[in-house]
């Protein structure tokens, strides 16, 4: 992009000196100076919609997503600070940031930026796509010398689909409610 910019900018002076020529010429008949400076203008005008060309082409996107299909989890993704801009000029260091929803922890990225790192800064020399994976937190209970996911308490039926029976622990005795909890 750099080398065409250099070449454009070189023609583009190369253009003023003609112009500075044609404008100081004489003995031109008033017919031709007046095609002579119609030709500048029409070059003028074409480096115009080349300069808006270039300007176009020298920014980037990132199509950033959160990833819905195998993670439990949720979240967003900023740019910059911004969750409304994903156009950015070339060149450019964005930083990405992965927010997690409450009750969500952020585990990493996939796509054209991979780790955990978060937030993460890129520089833009491409259309990017990135998509951040997140998972859902879960708190802990201890039995005895157990650890349980809260949820997995919560759980009524067997893997099978089976019904897992109630059990009354108000009438064990502590031997007896131990034995329960290691089994």
């Amino acid at each position: 992009m750099t080398d065409i910019l250099v070449t454009i900018n070189s023609l583009k002076s190369q253009l003023e000196i003609q112009k500075t020529h044609v404008n100081s010429a004489s003995g031109i008949s008033n017919e031709d100076l007046a095609t002579l400076q119609a030709n500048i203008a029409s070059l003028e005008a074409d480096f115009d919609n080349i300069d808006a060309t270039v300007a176009t082409i020298s920014a980037f996107a990132i199509n950033a997503s959160v990833n819905t299909s195998y993670s439990t989890g949720s979240g967003s993704i900023t740019l910059n600070d911004q969750s409304d801009t994903s156009i950015f000029p070339a060149g450019s260091t964005v930083t990405i940031n992965a927010v997690p929803d409450s009750g969500s922890y952020f585990v990493g990225w996939t796509g054209d930026i991979s780790g955990s790192q978060n937030p993460i800064n890129i520089s833009l020399n491409a259309n990017k796509t990135i998509t951040a994976i997140f998972q859902t937190s879960y708190s802990e209970v201890t039995i005895g010398s157990q650890v349980w996911m809260s949820e997995d308490l919560k759980t009524t039926h067997y893997s099978n689909g089976s019904l897992i029976p109630s059990v009354d622990i108000s009438n064990l005795s502590a031997t007896e409610l131990n034995n329960l909890i290691r089994s």
